[in-house]
């Protein structure tokens, strides 16, 4: 198995493209790992490319079509447009979130994107060799430390059957003010979105919270997250 390119950003692994994996992680210690860890489970028929940063991950989507995707998700600026991105030039494609965040926010973005597997980087080697052949195998992969944190997502809103639906009970306007919302964007960033006020934008979170029957934002994120899960049960 020849190793090419040893100066530039990405290192590829030759043999048949059968199974053409991606690993996005500006750490060269957490690329090397990871590469050792699916070699030794592969046998033939695969390749695997590892990118030291998004850019030049982006710029070999035109002359490559990846399977797999392992990224480290505190390098991707929007979770949203990246995973659109991923999943323009090849719908069927399975990514991992591989990470050491485990934030409720960094969450709810990812599996509104529709990442498969989230692992976490202070895994144990033998609990991480599980996930990614479990995640290569089939298909997705949820870290137990991330299961929990969905369980508390879940528990942190109503009822299923008392749930208030996002796309019913909001106006056009409250669902676009949501979305750059659930994108990270603040008042005053949406406010400049929308080309509005940002008191107008503060009326508008107030009448979606009355309608909602929620409070704060967070609560907002957990709202939709949970619709999001239940639509995968």
């Amino acid at each position: 198995m020849g190793l090419n390119h040893p100066n530039i950003n990405s290192l590829i692994y030759t043999a048949k493209k059968e199974l053409s994996v991606a690993l996005i992680d500006d750490s060269s210690l957490i690329r090397s790992l990871l590469n050792h860890i699916l070699m030794d489970f592969l046998n033939t028929g695969y390749s695997i490319t590892e990118f030291a940063s998004l850019k030049s991950f982006i710029a070999a989507l035109n002359n490559e079509t990846f399977k797999i995707i392992i990224v480290d998700i505190n390098i991707i600026e929007n979770i949203k447009d990246f995973s659109e991105l991923v999943y323009k030039y090849n719908p069927n494609i399975k990514i991992m979130a591989f990470t050491s965040v485990i934030s409720k926010v960094t969450i709810c973005a990812t599996i509104k994107a529709g990442f498969d597997s989230f692992l976490l980087k202070n895994s144990s080697i033998d609990d991480i060799t599980l996930g990614i052949k479990q995640f290569i195998n089939q298909g997705s992969y949820l870290d137990p430390k991330i299961s929990q944190v969905i369980i508390e997502l879940l528990k942190e809103s109503v009822s299923y059957n008392e749930m208030p639906n996002l796309e019913k009970n909001l106006t056009p306007r409250e669902k676009e003010i949501c979305e750059y919302a659930f994108k990270g964007l603040t008042n005053k960033q949406i406010a400049q979105q929308l080309v509005i006020s940002k008191s107008t934008v503060d009326n508008h979170f107030i009448n979606l919270y009355r309608k909602l029957g929620i409070t704060k934002r967070t609560q907002l994120l957990t709202l939709q997250t949970n619709q999001e899960l239940l639509k995968r049960i």
